[in-house]
C-alpha cells in the first residue's frame, strides 16, 4: 500500500525535473537566436561597445551575487521542513533577510558600475553601462535581486516555473529584436535590459501569494545577514573567479588589443557558449539524487549516476565541437553576418573549449553537492590565473587567437586539477572518468582525420562535417560509449520518490 502512495509522488518529481530540464534548453535556445542577431545588427564599433560595457556590469556583479543562492535556497527548504513538523517558522527572517542583502548590494554595485564606468571608459560606454545596470534588479541570468525570489521556488520543489518565467523574458527579447528591420545600439540597450521585466513581476506575484497564503511575517536581522555573508564565502569567491574568467578576457583584449578584437571575439565567443549551460541544466538535476546516494553510502550508484551523466556530456561536447570545426567557414557568415568571416579560424579554435568546459561544469556542481566548496573554490582560481596569465603573455601579440588559445589552456589544465583533486572522493571513479575521456578523444581523433583529406578536396563544408559526425557516432558506438539499457537505468532512479528523505543531519564537512 505505501508503494501505492509513494509512486504518483516520484512521477511528479520526474515531471518537474524534465519540464525544468526542457524549459531551460528552450530558453537557452531562444536567447542564442535572439543574441546571435546583435553582432549582425550593429556595426562592429557599437557591438564592441555594447561587448565592454555588458561585461563590466557583468563583472561587477559579482559583489552582489556572493554565489549565495543554493544557500539560500537549502536555507529556506530546511525552514519548510521545520513549519511541518511543529517547529517555529523561521521562513520570514530568512527571506527578509535575503531580500534585504540583496537589494543593498544591488545599490551599491550599480552606484560601483557608474563611479569606476567614469574613470576608466568614455563617456558613450558609461551611457550603456547605466541602461545594462538595471538588469541588477530585475533579471534571471544576473543571479542578484530576483535570485531572492526564485531560492523561494526551487526551496518548493518549483523550479520549473522560475524556468518558465525566464524562458518568457527570452522569447519577449527574441520577439523585440527579430521584429525591427533596423536596430540602434540604444534600442538593443533596452531590449536586452526591459526583456526581464514579465518574468520579474510573475516571479515576484507569485512570491508574494505564497507569503500571504502561508502567512509569513518578513522580518530583517542584520546578524543574520552577516552571518549568511561568512557562510558563503568559498561559494562567493567561486563565483567571482569564474565571472572574472568570462569577462575579463573581452576587457583585457580592449586595453591591450583592439576594438576589431573585442568585436571579434565577442561575437564567436556568443557562438561557443551557447551550448555552456547544458551541463549546469543536467547538474541542477542530478546534483539531489546524488546527494540522497551519499547521504544513504550507495557509493556505487553514486559514481555509476556521475560516471554515466559525464559520458553523455563529453560525447555532446565532443560532437559539437566536430560539428562547428568542420562547418565553421560556413556557420560564423551565416550566422554572424560577413564582417565575421575572417574570424572563422579562432572559431574552429575556440569550439575545443567545450571539452574542458563540459567536464568541468559538471564536476564541479557535484562537488558542491558532496558540500567540497573550497574545492572548487580553487579549481576557480586555477582556471582565472591560468587565463590571465595567457591573455597578458598573448593577447597584446596575438590579438583574438592569443586570447582563444589562453581560454581553451586555461579550461583545461584547472578541468585537471579538479579532477586528480577528486581521486579519492566517494561520489567520482576517476579511473572510469579518464578511460571516456580517452575514449572520447579517440572517437575525435578517428573523425577529424578524413576531415583534412575531405577538406582539401574542395567537397562542400557542410556534406564533409556531416561526413565528419556520421564518423564520429559511429566511432562512438564501436567503443560502447553509448548504451540505451544505461540511460534507461537513470531514468528509473530519477522515477523513485526521495520526496520524503530528511536531511536534517546531512551535514557534509569536506576533508
Amino acid at each position: 500500500m505505501k508503494q501505492l502512495q509513494t509512486q504518483p509522488l516520484g512521477m511528479r518529481v520526474l515531471r518537474g525535473a524534465a519540464a525544468g530540464f526542457s524549459i531551460g534548453i528552450l530558453t537557452n535556445i531562444i536567447l542564442f537566436g535572439g543574441q546571435i542577431l546583435i553582432p549582425r545588427r550593429l556595426s562592429r564599433l557599437e557591438y564592441a561597445d555594447f561587448t565592454v560595457s555588458l561585461s563590466f556590469v557583468v563583472l561587477l556583479s559579482l559583489i552582489a551575487d556572493f554565489g549565495m543562492l543554493h544557500m539560500h535556497t537549502r536555507m529556506l527548504a530546511r525552514a519548510e521542513e521545520e513549519v511541518k513538523v511543529g517547529q517555529p517558522d523561521n521562513r520570514g527572517i530568512i527571506l527578509g533577510n535575503i531580500l534585504v542583502s540583496r537589494l543593498g548590494l544591488g545599490i551599491f554595485v550599480y552606484a560601483l558600475i557608474i563611479l569606476l564606468g567614469l574613470v576608466f571608459y568614455p563617456t558613450r560606454i558609461v551611457s550603456c553601462m547605466a541602461i545594462l545596470g538595471i538588469t541588477l534588479f530585475i533579471s534571471s541570468r544576473l543571479l542578484i535581486v530576483r535570485a531572492a525570489g526564485e531560492s523561494v521556488l526551487r526551496s518548493l520543489g518549483k523550479f520549473h516555473i522560475a524556468a518558465g518565467f525566464a524562458c518568457l523574458d527570452a522569447v519577449l527579447f527574441a520577439l523585440l529584436l527579430a521584429i525591427p528591420r533596423k536596430l540602434s545600439l540604444n534600442y538593443i540597450l533596452w531590449t536586452y535590459t526591459l526583456c526581464h521585466t514579465p518574468g520579474f513581476i510573475l516571479l515576484s506575484l507569485y512570491v508574494f501569494r505564497w507569503i500571504r497564503r502561508e502567512r509569513i511575517r518578513i522580518v530583517i536581522r542584520p546578524r543574520m545577514v552577516m552571518i549568511m555573508l561568512k557562510t558563503a564565502t568559498p561559494l562567493a569567491l567561486s563565483t567571482a573567479f569564474f565571472i572574472a574568467y568570462n569577462e575579463l578576457d573581452k576587457l583585457l583584449l580592449y586595453s591591450l588589443g583592439t576594438l576589431e578584437n573585442v568585436s571579434s571575439y565577442g561575437a564567436i565567443i556568443r557562438l561557443t557558449v551557447g551550448l555552456a549551460p547544458i551541463p549546469y541544466i543536467l547538474s541542477g538535476i542530478v546534483a539531489p539524487e546524488l546527494t540522497r546516494l551519499l547521504f544513504r553510502e550507495d557509493i556505487i550508484r553514486a559514481q555509476r549516476l556521475v560516471e554515466i551523466s559525464l559520458r553523455g556530456l563529453l560525447i555532446v561536447a565532443g560532437g559539437a565541437a566536430l560539428l562547428f570545426t568542420s562547418a565553421a567557414h560556413v556557420v560564423v557568415p551565416l550566422i554572424l553576418g560577413a564582417k565575421y568571416a575572417s574570424d572563422s579560424s579562432s572559431f574552429m579554435l575556440l569550439n575545443w573549449l567545450l571539452l574542458p568546459l563540459f567536464i568541468s561544469s559538471f564536476t564541479a556542481e557535484m562537488a558542491i553537492a558532496s558540500g567540497r566548496f573550497w574545492l572548487c573554490m580553487r579549481y576557480m582560481a586555477i582556471l582565472l590565473v591560468c587565463m590571465l596569465i595567457g591573455d597578458l603573455i598573448s593577447i597584446e601579440r596575438f590579438g583574438v587567437s592569443g586570447a582563444v588559445v589562453s581560454k581553451v589552456i586555461a579550461a583545461t589544465v584547472s578541468t585537471a586539477y579538479l579532477i586528480f583533486s577528486l581521486r579519492a572522493s566517494s561520489f567520482l571513479n576517476v579511473k572510469g572518468v579518464l578511460i571516456t575521456i580517452a575514449k572520447v578523444i579517440c572517437a575525435i581523433v578517428v573523425a577529424i582525420i578524413p576531415f583534412f583529406f575531405l577538406r582539401g578536396r574542395g567537397l562542400n563544408d557542410l556534406l564533409v562535417a556531416t561526413a565528419v559526425v556520421v564518423l564520429y557516432i559511429s566511432t562512438i558506438k564501436v567503443l560502447g560509449l553509448f548504451n540505451v539499457t544505461e540511460l534507461l537505468a537513470i531514468l528509473k532512479r530519477l522515477k523513485k520518490n526521495n520526496a520524503g528523505q530528511r536531511f536534517d543531519k546531512l551535514e557534509v564537512i569536506e576533508a
